[in-house]
């Protein structure tokens, strides 16, 4: 009986990450600028993605979504045409493998994603009681993708029979599709097997609005409209991981912004914030099963709205004198789950892609800041600036990246 060799394999669950690779993480404040100022720079951020929390907080290598223990049954269960499904089932128990369920091998897998952000800021001072801001993010990704298989010695007796019968044909078959077993898989289903290892597009514009409503000796109140217009290069379903630096749709929110003098040196900062996902069609890949999300099935119109966003911030900042300054704040971000839906397939289908959806992250950070101001309007510093440097780190999570960034943020100031 001829062996067909079409051994394929599945990845048990590709990642799909947080759309917010832009960690904004950074020290804020409720004071608006001056009249008819205008300021701009540069937000300058890089980070490191190696693990993720789980839906039970708990934290996980990414790759270790990868690997798993693969039966024979695994093995041949992905190939589209029926007739060699059964002829490979057919010659692997012709080989002496009675259970299919017994173990192949082992599959592991490997993923680096790093991310740096430029992101260009400009406001203006309108007048004393309100500015306006605009942000756009530059976005570089690098990811670096790897995976083995390692066969079982059940398997490798399988290949030296195969060797001792003369078949060389079918063994290379195999050991070049064990090689790089994700690869033959995605080509099936229409994907791009190969992702590139460095992206650099635009980000999602975000335009801001803030309107100080009271403001004393001690107490600053301020509050923020901003709407983030989908000008981000979206992810292409035809690349199997989801590496979101654009989701193609409109996001609006309102904030509140509040600064309370303690002392003369230190201040307390508070903000929260809440911003409403637009819905979008657009195409989409519908999983076949809920633990493996690639497919070959495209609905073109697919009904999608990401979660609504919660974001908390409080904030300690000591002034050591007029231009040196440090920060120290703790940052809750909360997702509500996506919610998908569509009329090609069958809705349990859909709900796939919603599980896991929902995220929750905790961050620390600590920053330190310059601010030339007051040695400008003294004539002892030629411009006008304010440079600050900050690092955060994740510390609890549900669903979302483990992340840790460092953050350089230059802004000058001009009448």
């Amino acid at each position: 009986m001829k062996w067909t060799a079409s051994l394929l394999f599945i990845l048990a669950i590709i990642p799909g990450f947080t759309k917010d690779l832009i960690n904004n993480a950074m020290v804020d404040t409720a004071n608006l600028m001056p009249e008819r100022v205008i300021t701009f720079g540069v937000h300058h951020s890089q980070s490191q993605f190696v693990n993720e929390f789980n839906s039970n907080g708990r934290k996980n290598s990414i790759a270790a979504l990868m690997n798993k223990n693969y039966s024979y049954n695994d093995l041949i269960k992905e190939e589209l045409d029926p007739n060699r499904k059964v002829l490979t089932a057919g010659a692997l128990k012709a080989y002496g493998i009675d259970n299919l369920e017994d173990t192949a091998g082992e599959h592991f897998g490997n993923i680096e994603l790093q991310s740096e952000v430029n992101s260009l800021f400009l406001g203006y001072g309108a007048s004393s009681k309100l500015s306006f801001f605009a942000i756009l993010p530059i976005v570089k990704l690098k990811v670096n993708f790897s995976n083995q298989f390692q066969r079982s010695s059940q398997f490798d007796e399988i290949i030296k029979k195969l060797k001792n019968e003369g078949n060389f044909s079918q063994v290379n078959e195999i050991e070049d599709k064990l090689s790089n077993p994700i690869r033959y898989q995605l080509e099936d289903y229409g994907y791009e097997p190969l992702y590139p290892r460095e992206t650099q597009a635009l980000g999602d514009l975000r335009l801001l609005s803030r309107f100080n409503y009271n403001k004393d000796d001690n107490i600053v109140n301020t509050l923020g409209l901003f709407a983030v217009l989908p000008t981000g290069k979206q992810n292409d379903i035809n690349q199997f991981m989801d590496l979101y630096i654009g989701d193609g749709q409109w996001d609006i929110g309102l904030e509140t912004l509040n600064s309370f003098q303690i002392t003369p040196s230190f201040n307390y900062f508070f903000s929260a914030s809440y911003t409403y996902q637009a819905r979008k069609r657009g195409a989409l890949r519908i999983p076949l099963e809920s633990e493996k999300l690639i497919s070959p099935d495209i609905d073109y119109n697919t009904r999608q709205k990401f979660g609504d966003i919660i974001r908390i911030q409080n904030q300690v900042n000591y002034q050591f004198n007029p231009e040196w300054n440090t920060s120290f704040g703790y940052i809750f971000q909360y997702k509500e789950q996506d919610k998908i839906n569509g009329k090609t397939f069958e809705p349990i289908r859909y709900q796939y892609l919603e599980n896991g959806t929902r995220e929750k992250i905790h961050a620390l950070y600590i920053g330190v800041g310059f601010n030339s101001i007051d040695m400008f309007l003294k004539q002892k510093f030629m411009i006008p600036m304010n440079l600050s440097l900050t690092y955060s780190q994740s510390i609890g999570g549900e669903n979302a990246l483990y992340n840790n960034e460092i953050a350089l943020s230059l802004l000058s100031f001009y009448r």
